[in-house]
């Protein structure tokens, strides 16, 4: 019965430990990322953590605000414009967004998701000009496996996704641009993305040829296991981005 107690003891201060050990480390946000090649983005965040602004090689920047329900991202360079609306939902998932190309809002597009738990399952485009397009995403084991993409003009999209197994998803994984360039996140998988296959065919132009790219992605890491560096492969081509932390 002494043994039982001490065993119980033991196991009680090892919980603890780690419940404290949980609550003291410190949340990092990615502040910047760089690229052998010149390409940088600074990432500012406000008091409550959350991305305000992304500025991409020190020329213009996408400004995020934030409003109940909703989030908007602008970007306007020269010319250009974009700026687009996402609607949250009750369980912080985006429901439908709406992009404008001119600031008139003339020349639109507008998505609907859709959701099954936590996992996104389709979604809806509608462009102005009468435009549509249907993605259907499917999952296995917490990973994004296929996302099929069918327009209206007959041309067609597969991607599938392969993952490493033996690492979880964290800040940094490729699929985490979408949410630094955006604002927002759709979706994300349990584990990092090791390679991306896209198989694109258009029906529009000339008989239909179906094109197949593959990228392949690698980490590095620190002691605490932060990406501190990611590198995708296309076509021979390696293109390496670092990343620096914010740490509160």
């Amino acid at each position: 019965m002494k043994t039982l107690i001490v065993l119980s003891a033991m196991l009680f201060l090892i919980t603890v430990g780690c419940k404290k050990d949980k609550e003291n480390k410190p949340e990092c946000r990615i502040t910047s990322m760089t690229s052998p090649t010149g390409e940088d983005y600074v990432f500012t965040y406000n008091a409550e953590g959350k991305l305000v602004s992304t500025a991409m090689d020190g020329t213009s920047t996408i400004n995020f605000t934030y409003n109940g329900n909703t989030v908007t991202s602008l970007y306007a360079s020269g010319s250009y414009y974009n700026k687009t609306t996402y609607t949250i939902n009750n369980n912080g998932q985006v429901s439908h967004s709406r992009t404008e190309y001119n600031t008139a809002g003339t020349n639109w597009a507008e998505r609907v998701y859709e959701y099954t738990g936590a996992q996104v399952i389709k979604e809806t485009l509608t462009k102005n000009g009468g435009f549509t397009s249907i993605r259907t995403y499917q999952w296995s084991n917490g990973n994004l496996q296929t996302m099929s993409i069918n327009n209206s003009d007959n041309s067609w999209q597969t991607l599938t996704y392969e993952y490493y197994a033996d690492k979880p998803y964290r800040t940094g994984d490729i699929q985490d641009w979408d949410r630094l360039m955006s604002g927002v996140e759709i979706f994300h998988s349990k584990n990092l993305l090791k390679k991306y296959t896209s198989t694109y065919q258009d029906n529009t132009t000339g008989t239909p040829i179906p094109v197949t790219e593959i990228t392949n992605y690698s980490y590095e890491f620190d002691g605490d296991g932060k990406i501190t560096s990611m590198t995708s492969s296309f076509g021979g081509n390696n293109q390496a981005y670092q990343y620096l932390y914010e740490c509160k």
